[in-house]
């Protein structure tokens, strides 16, 4: 089975809008902490975090599904079996399960999330979503794709 190439195009593109929407706060402390104590404004952030962690998820399982015909039983398992076959690299696999639980924390509502961890995701983790696409490229070259704009 071949990977879906725009399909994995489509949601890499979603993550870098939805990235690009957030590095501007990163190196601003004034308009970050003002987003951030704003109601609406948190929550858009966190929505923007979300739904790139999704995209994420969707490709993860995409390429389980499609390179190893199995699904995986949750989204964690799926970067654990990318890892497994060696098309994650094991540095990126406890990066990529704390996106999940984070994704996960904000979905099912777990917990409340602070400000202080989105803060920090915004000032420090925003180039694992870059790291990601570069892994998923690699991926598709060696498929013989082109997950490339």
């Amino acid at each position: 089975m071949d990977i879906d190439n725009d399909r994995i195009r489509d949601r890499l593109r979603y993550i870098r809008e939805q990235v690009g929407v957030l590095e501007p706060l990163a190196g601003d402390d004034a308009a970050r902490s003002a987003r951030l104590q704003d109601p609406l404004s948190f929550s858009g952030i966190v929505q923007h975090l979300q739904t790139s962690v999704e995209a994420m998820i969707d490709i993860a399982f995409h390429l389980c599904a499609k390179l190893y015909a199995r699904e995986p039983q949750s989204a964690a398992h799926a970067f654990e079996l990318l890892a497994e076959r060696g098309d994650l690299p094991r540095e990126f696999l406890p990066t990529a399960i704390a996106m999940v639980r984070f994704r996960n924390l904000v979905v099912h509502g777990y917990l409340s999330t602070s400000s202080d961890e989105v803060e920090r995701i915004v000032i420090d983790r925003l180039p694992d979503f870059i790291a990601w696409e570069g892994i998923v490229k690699e991926i598709a070259h060696r498929q013989g794709g082109h997950a490339k704009e």
